[in-house]
């Protein structure tokens, strides 16, 4: 008799346990779905003030492009930074060597990047920076960084508008996810 209830009891147990998890797994999978908007839009921020520091760099210290972007790199946050290192020392190695063109650097650390950050909207716009960038004079130079900045703008409100409205979204249908599927158990 009291193993038939010992028994009955740690079913009960493990399937109230299993309840609990399944609840906090789908929650947890909404709220990293809406944190992930919100990492976008940090990111994005960031990104727009490494331009700022860019353009800056162009424009007044009037640096090669390969110290110009490892300045932006020290002055950025991740995982812009790598991003900016990483091209400025390929375009001062490229520099010497001279193998590679402005706009395979840039390709190629883009993807590079594509780890830290998945939105293939932002990264197109450092593609597109990187089309013909070293080739081109200051005065074109500033005048791509400043589109690209507004790119980013653009891509920032509407990084925003979607975290307004998806990020409330994630959240609730995470949590209701998590109530159907104890539901469904029970």
């Amino acid at each position: 008799e009291w193993k038939r209830n010992h028994r009955k009891n740690r079913g009960r147990e493990m399937k109230i346990l299993g309840c609990l998890l399944m609840f906090f797994l789908f929650s947890y999978l909404g709220i990293h779905g809406a944190n992930r908007l919100e990492r976008r839009i940090r990111q994005l921020k960031s990104l727009e003030k490494a331009l700022f520091f860019m353009k800056r760099e162009i424009d007044y210290r009037r640096s090669p492009l390969g110290e110009t972007l490892l300045q932006t790199a020290k002055r950025t946050e991740h995982p812009w930074c790598l991003f900016f290192e990483s091209a400025g020392k390929s375009f001062q190695e490229n520099l010497m060597q001279g193998f590679m063109s402005p706009d395979e650097i840039f390709d190629r650390e883009v993807k590079k990047i594509q780890g830290y950050h998945s939105w293939e909207k932002d990264l197109e716009v450092l593609n597109r920076l990187g089309k013909n960038f070293g080739e081109l004079d200051k005065k074109m130079q500033l005048i791509q960084v400043s589109m690209a900045a507004e790119e980013i703008k653009d891509l920032l409100s509407e990084a925003q508008e979607e975290k307004q409205i998806k990020g409330k979204l994630y959240r609730t249908l995470g949590v209701c996810m998590g109530i159907l599927s104890v539901i469904l158990v029970v």
